[in-house]
Order: structure tokens, then C-alpha cells, then sequence
């Protein structure tokens, strides 16, 4: 498989780390947590939410979740569904 590019303003390491972290709160908390509560995390604003916006854009931008609303998308459910196969 072959590497991505790193993520601008990022070296290859750090954007490794960003695009498994990602990968990780997709699959641990993200897609559980939109398929029994609706959302990604409790509310918008809170800690989690605003500690984590980074990874949330980073999921954006590889069509894990949608640009137009909070919600995991079949993409995100595949990734979701690999890392734990991994």
C-alpha cells in the first residue's frame, strides 16, 4: 500500500500519527456513537469537541465524515469497520 503525501505544514511522521489518530476516535468513538446516539460526541463546543477539531477536519478532508453536517458516511464506516479488522 502506498503512503499518502503528508498533510501540509506536517512532516510524514507527524501526518502519520494525525491520519491513525483519526482513524482510531473514527473507529472507537465516532461511528459507535453515531449509530446509538446520532452524534459524533455529546454536544458541539464541549472540550472533546474542540480538542479534537483537527482530527475532525482531517476526517473531513478524507470523506470520513460530511463537510455539510456532523454524521460518520460510508466511508467512515469502512475505515471505521478496517481498523478493526486490523
Amino acid at each position: 500500500m502506498a503512503k499518502a503525501k503528508p498533510i501540509e505544514g506536517y512532516d510524514v511522521s507527524q501526518s502519520d500519527f494525525i491520519n491513525e489518530y483519526t482513524r482510531f476516535l473514527l473507529a472507537t468513538i465516532w461511528a459507535p456513537n453515531y449509530i446509538t446516539k446520532g452524534v459524533l460526541w455529546g454536544s458541539a463546543g464541549t472540550p472533546f469537541a474542540v480538542q479534537n477539531e483537527m482530527f475532525l477536519e482531517h476526517a473531513r478532508r478524507r470523506g470520513w465524515i460530511s463537510k455539510k453536517e456532523d454524521k460518520v458516511l460510508g466511508l467512515g464506516y469502512g475505515a471505521a469497520a478496517a481498523f478493526h479488522r486490523r
